[in-house]
């Protein structure tokens, strides 16, 4: 801190982006490719987590739930399709419309981006077409806990609508007290969501499962990963060409 009646001096260091100089190409490509975990150790326990996750399915998410927070007092994983109705219509009439606004926004905007099907007539008997398919399942992270996020609810959960997919499930943490927000249900009611998983943090990477409202959650159905871990380019890629790997144990 300057004394009174003194002024700081500012520094500033230009850095040349197209700059050929090689130490300008280093410190340009640390900047851009850095990592959104930049401690190793990090990595590596959510990648114990996921591996646990995989393995043991719904006891290793009640596990993680308990160990780092996130998770219910009763340990239920999924909410059923009555409590999020019941939220929503116990929201205040201002924040549905709100929400009901949002929505309608957001629909607005994502649907003049839904890709068409090209089909073209190559010679006779030889007709090809690009063809977009929706995927079956997605998972739709959002956050909860001491920050919750309705906006991030309506913003993954509405383009997956509009593209036609056939399952949304919705991953977000409770806060300390065990508690969903009741906006963030009530905007999950709102959008009548196939199910709402209690769960956050690297375990909740594997929400991509089939959840149902009597059984919780079943079998993986999309195996996903840390985005770190996906090469530059490969979820822009498998989202464009409506590709999805699954598996079924």
């Amino acid at each position: 801190m300057s004394a009174p009646g003194t002024t700081a001096e500012l520094r500033l260091r230009r850095l040349v982006v197209g700059s050929t100089d090689a130490g300008a190409r280093n410190e340009r490509e640390a900047l851009i490719r850095r990592g959104a975990v930049p401690d190793p150790s990090v990595r590596d326990g959510a990648r114990v987590i996921l591996a646990e996750v995989r393995r043991d399915g719904e006891a290793a998410v009640r596990t993680a739930n308990e160990r780092f927070g996130g998770g219910r007092p009763d340990r239920r994983l999924v909410l059923e399709r009555r409590e999020l109705i019941a939220a929503r219509d116990a929201l205040e009439p201002p924040v549905r419309r709100a929400l009901d606004q949002a929505i309608d926004h957001v629909r607005r905007f994502a649907e003049p981006q839904l890709p068409i099907s090209t089909p073209t007539h190559i010679a006779p008997g030889i007709d090809l077409e690009r063809r977009w398919s929706p995927l079956s399942s997605v998972g739709c992270y959002v956050p909860g806990g001491s920050a919750p996020y309705p906006s991030s609810l309506v913003m993954t959960v509405v383009p997956a609508q509009v593209a036609g997919v056939e399952r949304i499930v919705v991953a977000s943490p409770a806060d300390r007290d065990g508690a969903n927000h009741p906006v963030l249900l009530g905007a999950a009611g709102l959008l009548e969501v196939n199910a709402f998983v209690v769960a956050g943090g690297a375990h909740e990477d594997v929400v991509a499962r089939r959840a149902d409202d009597r059984a919780g959650l079943r079998a993986v159905v999309h195996e996903m990963r840390l985005r770190h871990e996906r090469p530059p380019g490969e979820g822009e890629r498998g989202a464009e060409e409506g590709e999805a790997r699954e598996q079924y144990p």
